[in-house]
């Protein structure tokens, strides 16, 4: 078993520096036949659903190989490498589940961790999908193009029909949602779900509209003036005491039970709300008219 892993981790190897390269330099380059194969028979090893050890084996495999393409595209500045999270898959736009493993198989093969039924155009692994985070890598190295990107939708925009995006290695970031050709009748779709996006979407336009409506001075006087009236109003509903002592009125007369207000005691404030203030609202009252004045 150990020699087993020993072996399948050469080919993981390997096969990882391909993917590395084919992002490296754009290209749609393929694996030899020979790696290929071997890297096929690696992921197929045996069925995860035969029994827990065997599912532990089959995610072992899956986790070496996505360590391996980590390691090779540390230095990629187009993958984002984070802990992976969960893969939200969806087969033919239904039947929706989520993947936590770090990389999974796609294909008509029993063994494969998506299996896909009743096309015979697709094959026994059509593609692998590894999760790296904040990215997804799909790779395709058995189809000779047999695999495309069909739709991209994104939190900012709706997406359009894909034509001639047919590379060996797919990026995908984690929260867009990717429809995969994958047979002449099957399609894989990655990501949130296109309700959720529609939200984000809604929310993001809303940020944009607001963003738009005012500069960013604007937008910080905004955000600070309800504290400057909350603190206002913390102040006026204080006793006609406290709040006066404030504007230096020091005048006995102005007290919690029988307060009276004077041009002289307040000389800022209009005359309709000067007066006899039988209690101590009512001088709170005339502050606030201050205020407003």
């Amino acid at each position: 078993m150990v020699r087993e892993m020993q072996d399948g981790r050469a080919v993981f190897k390997e096969a990882a520096q391909a993917m590395a390269r084919s992002l490296a330099e754009g290209s749609s380059s393929h694996l030899l036949p020979t790696l290929a194969d071997a890297l096929k028979d690696e992921l197929l090893a045996e069925n995860p659903d035969a029994s827990n050890a065997a599912e532990a084996r089959c995610r072992a495999r899956r986790q070496a190989f996505a360590e391996e393409v980590k390691h090779a595209l540390a230095e990629e500045p187009s993958v984002k490498l984070k802990d992976h999270q969960h893969v939200r898959v969806e087969v033919r736009g239904t039947a929706a589940r989520q993947l936590s493993q770090a990389a999974f198989a796609v294909g008509s093969h029993p063994d494969c961790d998506v299996e896909v039924f009743g096309d015979p155009t697709v094959l026994p692994l059509q593609c692998v999908v590894i999760n790296l985070g904040q990215t997804i890598l799909v790779g395709d190295f058995w189809s000779n193009g047999g695999t495309s990107m069909t739709w991209r939708m994104t939190p900012d925009e709706m997406g359009a029909p894909l034509l001639d995006t047919t590379p060996s290695v797919f990026v995908i970031k984690q929260d867009e949602r990717v429809i995969l050709k994958v047979g002449e009748r099957t399609t894989i779709t990655l990501g949130p779900s296109a309700r959720k996006l529609r939200k984000l979407r809604k929310k993001n336009e809303a940020k944009r509209s607001l963003e738009d409506a005012f500069d960013p001075t604007e937008l910080e006087e905004a955000c600070t003036a309800p504290s400057k009236l909350h603190r206002g109003l913390s102040l006026a509903s204080t006793s006609c005491g406290s709040l006066f002592e404030a504007a230096s009125c020091k005048s006995a007369s102005c007290s919690s039970h029988s307060p009276s207000l004077s041009p002289a005691m307040a000389p800022g404030l209009h005359p309709d709300v000067l007066g006899t203030a039988q209690d101590s609202d009512a001088c709170n009252h005339a502050f606030l008219g201050a205020i407003q004045i």
